[in-house]
């Protein structure tokens, strides 16, 4: 029986993100440059992944950096997301800082 290597059910941990390097630089280039960074793809792609392995290289550095996740999948017209966004960053713990982020 042939066993799947990767792991796609969940986000995997930093240290287990692969061959990523220049993603995490140019995107720690960026989002430490003052600029937001907008990370798209289909559902299972390794955005998540991507961005808590980029926060863990961070935490080494003596700038801080908030990363906030927004997970759109339930949200289908433009209408939608844009009211979603409103009502949640008006709550408290809205950006998850660098040490919390989980």
């Amino acid at each position: 029986m042939d066993v799947n290597p990767f792991v796609y059910s969940r986000p995997v941990a930093p240290e287990d993100v692969v061959d990523r390097e220049d993603e995490v630089r140019r995107l720690l280039r960026n989002a430490v440059g003052g600029h937001y960074v907008r990370l798209y793809a289909p559902r299972k792609y390794g955005k998540t992944s991507l961005l808590k392995r980029a926060l863990h290289a961070h935490r080494r550095r003596v700038a801080v950096l908030s990363a906030v996740s927004v997970a759109m999948s339930g949200l289908a017209i433009v209408a939608a997301i844009a009211a979603w966004i409103a009502r949640v960053e008006s709550q408290p713990g809205f950006v998850n800082d660098l040490a919390r982020f989980p």
